[in-house]
């Protein structure tokens, strides 16, 4: 995910999963960013079993303003298993 500091002054940034993902990973989770720049912050879902994930991060900015917003994330984990069989079966 990319951040953008469209602002003249640095804002404070705080990222937080609204329940306990373990599976989901941010980071940084914290962070400061000045005005105009863009922040990285990787995004990584580790699955157990297939199926389909969803979730949600709670973006917490302190400036001048304190806003809150939330990012909803999806995936779609599959199994790609495969399986070897020879003339016998």
């Amino acid at each position: 995910m990319c951040f953008k500091n469209e602002g003249s002054i640095v804002g404070e940034v705080r990222l937080e999963l609204q329940k306990s993902y373990p599976q989901l990973e941010l980071s940084p989770a914290q962070f400061s960013i000045q005005p105009n720049e863009i922040m990285k912050v990787r995004c990584s879902y580790t699955s157990t079993e297939p199926g389909i994930f969803k979730g949600f991060i709670n973006v917490l900015v302190e400036s001048f303003y304190n806003v809150l917003n939330t990012i909803e994330v999806n995936a779609t984990s599959v199994d790609y298993s495969v399986y070897l069989i020879d003339q016998k079966g």
